[in-house]
């Protein structure tokens, strides 16, 4: 099944009438210039038929077939635009009678010029790819992953008093807003309120994560000896660009306060340990890919490798 992504998105903005819509699809010289979103190969498209206000029979290549009953216009005039149409009905091989649902134009037009390459000359080729997907919702972090972890705790275990590296726990309120707000967790000194107030947005407030219970937690540090205590998120960037925060690093210091260029050391090595994982997470498939044209803003492939 062919499948269409975009790693990078148009901004658009509203037409605004349908009226404006229809008066578009009416110009034969927009007609001349209308294609179908999301086809491997520029597909030949015709207004055969302005039934009403608002349907129109479509005419296109016999062996076309819509994604989920929609077809996607789209064309230039000043600037890009794509006009939504539902499929009301299929009267025969290429031919569709469609509802004109909504049209949108691009807010800026195209930068950079496209070129078509000949994939005698020009191919994608060494392909990075995840071997696995981190899924922080089911817990299912690979092994591979665990003893990497494991590994760059032990290395880093000599910077504070106690160094810990795991996984992110919903169970726990504290790991858990780290985890929902990608903040980190900073207490310069456990016996004195006045540092438990976050210094901004990217830092946790112990007090409204807590609340009644503030104290407890506090109690339950300071009782075991400690003075001051970092938690900083991990976040990996999945190949689809979502941010995954699924473990954290976290220092603590017994007699003396940790100061911030300790916070910036923890999430230098949270970058440093996302690498690692990456590097690990990783497979280079060197296989041949078509590129169907580039420009200076990326390149459109066509990925017909099942590995990829």
């Amino acid at each position: 099944m062919k499948e269409i992504k975009q790693r990078k998105q148009r901004t658009f903005e509203g037409l605004s009438t349908l009226d404006d819509i229809m008066e578009l699809l009416k110009d034969e010289q927009f007609q001349k210039r209308l294609g179908i979103k999301f086809t491997l190969e520029k597909s030949n498209i015709e207004i055969n038929e302005f039934i009403d206000d608002r349907t129109i029979m479509l005419v296109t290549d016999p062996d076309y077939v819509p994604i989920n009953n929609k077809i996607i216009l789209y064309g230039l005039v000043d600037r890009y635009i794509e006009i939504e149409c539902d499929v009301i009905e299929v009267t025969g091989p290429g031919y569709f009678k469609c509802k004109v649902v909504s049209a949108r134009k691009a807010a800026h037009g195209r930068r950079d010029l496209r070129f078509k390459m000949n994939p005698e000359k020009v191919v994608a080729t060494n392909f990075r790819v995840s071997k696995h997907t981190i899924d922080i919702r089911n817990y299912s972090i690979p092994t591979g992953i665990k003893v990497i972890i494991e590994q760059f705790e032990n290395q880093i275990s000599k910077n504070a008093d106690i160094v810990k590296v795991d996984i992110l726990d919903d169970r726990d309120a504290v790991l858990a807003q780290i985890k929902k707000t990608r903040s980190t967790l900073y207490i310069e000194d456990l016996n004195n309120p006045a540092t438990y107030v976050p210094i901004n947005d990217a830092f946790i407030d112990i007090k409204e994560v807590l609340q009644e219970q503030t104290s407890q937690y506090i109690k339950k540090l300071t009782d075991s000896g400690y003075k001051s205590i970092i938690i900083s998120p991990v976040i990996y960037i999945e190949d689809d660009e979502r941010l995954v925060p699924f473990a954290y690093i976290q220092y603590i210091s017994k007699d003396k306060p940790l100061t911030m260029d300790k916070v910036l050391e923890i999430q230098d090595l949270a970058f440093k340990l996302v690498d690692r994982i990456r590097d690990a997470n990783t497979l280079m498939i060197a296989v041949h890919q078509e590129i169907l044209d580039i420009s200076r803003g990326g390149a459109k492939l066509k990925i017909t490798d099942n590995n990829l």
